[in-house]
C-alpha cells in the first residue's frame, strides 16, 4: 500500500532485499597511558558496532556506498584515550576477496550494503578483531 501510494503511473517498481556484505576488520590500537585497555576496547566495540552510535548502525551506510578505511580509522581515533590506529586487515569476508588495505576502499555496488555484526559463529555477517597496546591493563 505504501509503495502504491508513491508510485507514478506507468512506472514499474522492483523491490529487492539488500545484499549484506560482511566486512573483516583487524586493527591495532595504541592506548594513551592514563586509560585502561578494557575501557578503550569497550568504546571501540561500540564505535564499530551496529548499535545507535556505531559505524555499522542501520541507516549510517547507504546501499551501494563504498566503505573507506579512513571511516574506520576516524571512528576509532575519535575515542578519548586512543593515541593511534593502524588497520591490519580491511576486506570483504571470504577467501576469494583480497585485502583492501592498500586501496583503502571496499567497493560496493547496487543493493549491496556493508555489515559488521561481530557475532561469534556468524563470520559471514562481518567481524572485527582489535589488538590493544599501551595504556593500563585492566
Amino acid at each position: 500500500a505504501y509503495v502504491d501510494s508513491h508510485r507514478m503511473c506507468g512506472q514499474d517498481v522492483d523491490l529487492r532485499d539488500a545484499v549484506p556484505v560482511g566486512i573483516a576488520i583487524v586493527a591495532s590500537i595504541v592506548v594513551e597511558s592514563d586509560f585502561y585497555q578494557s575501557e578503550i576496547r569497550q568504546a571501540a566495540e561500540i564505535a564499530l558496532g551496529d548499535g545507535v552510535d556505531g559505524l555499522f548502525h542501520a541507516g549510517n551506510l547507504r546501499f551501494g556506498e563504498d566503505l573507506f578505511a579512513s571511516d574506520i580509522i576516524a571512528a576509532l581515533m575519535a575515542l578519548d584515550g586512543v593515541q593511534n590506529v593502524c588497520l591490519i586487515r580491511f576486506k570483504r569476508v571470504g577467501n576469494d576477496h583480497p585485502d583492501q588495505i592498500e586501496t583503502g576502499r571496499i567497493t560496493l555496488n547496487g543493493i549491496e550494503i556493508a555489515v559488521c555484526d561481530n557475532i561469534s559463529g556468524a563470520r559471514e555477517r562481518g567481524y572485527f578483531h582489535l589488538y590493544l597496546n599501551g595504556g593500563a591493563s585492566g
